[in-house]
């Protein structure tokens, strides 16, 4: 189970929460499944990718933060919780106003989580050797 999917399973019945997935995400039937909200936003990498495939990946990034805006005008969330992957990145960079956390389940974070963690209010990790990573002040162990 996705750590994300078990922390928004625990506070469902408590709070409003709402799951955003990339289009044709992996995580749609397992989210849908759980009875949590879900909703998808164009996303896509642009670490590892060769030069020809880099201009379409920006375009979907740029089309993931314009409707990450269009989900939160709709949803007006309170805090947005973020676990990593490039389609929290739109997300991130259409709610930078909105308080955020950001969860790292990886001792090593990648370059979406090294990119979050510019816009999270807090960081909280699983692994204390996760906290090299991060010298900001907010990082909860």
């Amino acid at each position: 189970m996705y750590p994300a999917l078990a922390v928004l399973q625990a506070i469902k019945d408590s709070a409003d929460v709402l799951w955003i997935g990339g289009e044709g995400g992996m995580e749609a039937q397992l989210v849908s499944r759980s009875g949590i909200p879900f909703r998808t936003i164009p996303a896509a990498g642009v670490h590892g990718i060769g030069l020809r495939t880099l201009p379409g990946n920006l375009w979907q990034l740029s089309r993931g933060v314009f409707a990450s805006r269009r989900i939160l005008r709709e949803f007006d969330p309170d805090v947005l919780f973020f676990t990593g992957g490039y389609v929290a990145v739109p997300m991130a960079l259409a709610g930078w106003k909105v308080p955020s956390l950001l969860y790292v389940p990886d001792i090593e974070p990648g370059l979406a989580l090294n990119t979050l963690a510019r816009f999270a209010d807090k960081i909280a990790v699983t692994a204390d050797d996760s906290l090299q990573y991060f010298t900001r002040p907010n990082t909860l162990p």
